[in-house]
């Protein structure tokens, strides 16, 4: 599986991951959508008040990380992970294989 991933440290994405599915599974980001809207600036400015964003889009349009404003890349992780958190678990904790992994999938 795929997953856009800090460069600098993955990790960062994997927190705010599992912080957005906590915060899924309490009702938090339902509360947050009923009060701004399904869409819109407003939510995704108050999600990322409360670090449930991992990336977004910088000045030129490149994927940034929330947390550092480092480059994000798109990062495989090992075959037959289909849980996103899963997958930025397993690219955070050995992040030299997956990126091994990465560079012969592009390869093909």
């Amino acid at each position: 599986m795929k997953v856009w991933v800090c460069t600098w440290d993955p990790e960062h994405t994997l927190v705010r991951a599992e912080a957005a599915q906590a915060a899924l599974k309490d009702g938090t980001i339902a509360k947050l959508v009923q009060k701004h809207g399904n869409k819109g600036p407003a939510l995704e400015r108050a999600l990322s008040k409360k670090k449930l964003v991992g990336t977004g889009a910088g000045m030129r349009g490149d994927m940034i990380c929330r947390e550092c404003g480092a480059l994000c890349d798109e990062v495989y992780s090992r075959d037959g992970i289909e849980d996103k958190v899963e997958a930025l678990r397993d690219v955070s904790q050995d992040f030299d294989k997956a990126i091994t992994r990465t560079r012969r999938q592009r390869a093909k």
